[in-house]
């Protein structure tokens, strides 16, 4: 029970701090949920290299945006849910018009990464949040991917070297 309204609050708190970034795009409530439901693999660690491999048309809703195809390599720290080893690779679009709602990543980014299986290998879960707060020491986390996450969640709170910034952003 304890779990759940941690879990509730946490999504509350990112819904409010949303709210007030002023974002250009309507991009839909974050749902830890179906991040976790939807992702083959969840994995924490950090992105080591990202670079561009062309142009691409991408359908958004039935709107076409034009933007670049990335590619990036990821160092995994621990996986919460599926199979990996020590280091994958994977896709993600860049949109030429900015604050399009696309959410990508940069070299040296850390955090609990939800990506899908898809035609051109791993991608994004979400393209609005391919990724949440995790905190750079061990986590042990047991049971199913729910409470693993949750569980990642509750070590940055909980830590004594998380700022207050990341300790709210975990919320």
């Amino acid at each position: 029970m304890r779990r759940v309204l941690l879990f509730l609050t946490l999504l509350l708190i990112i819904v409010f701090l949303g709210a007030h970034r002023g974002w250009s795009y309507l991009a839909p409530t974050m749902d830890v949920s179906a991040l976790i439901r939807d992702a083959n693999l969840i994995a924490v660690g950090e992105v080591t290299d990202v670079w561009e491999d062309g142009q691409e048309e991408y359908q958004v809703n039935g709107i076409s945006e034009s933007g670049r195809l990335m590619r990036a390599r990821f160092g995994i720290r621990r996986v919460l849910k599926g199979d990996a080893v020590d280091e994958l690779s994977f896709t993600f679009f860049r949109s030429n018009l900015g604050d399009s709602g696309f959410v990508g990543v940069d070299k040296g980014e850390f955090g609990l990464f939800f990506f899908r299986n898809s035609d051109d290998g791993l991608i994004f879960a979400s393209h609005y949040y391919p990724k949440i707060i995790a905190g750079q020491e061990e986590c042990v986390t047991d049971g199913e991917p729910v409470d693993r996450v949750v569980g990642e969640l509750a070590c940055v709170i909980q830590s004594p070297t998380s700022s207050v910034f990341d300790r709210l952003s975990s919320l």
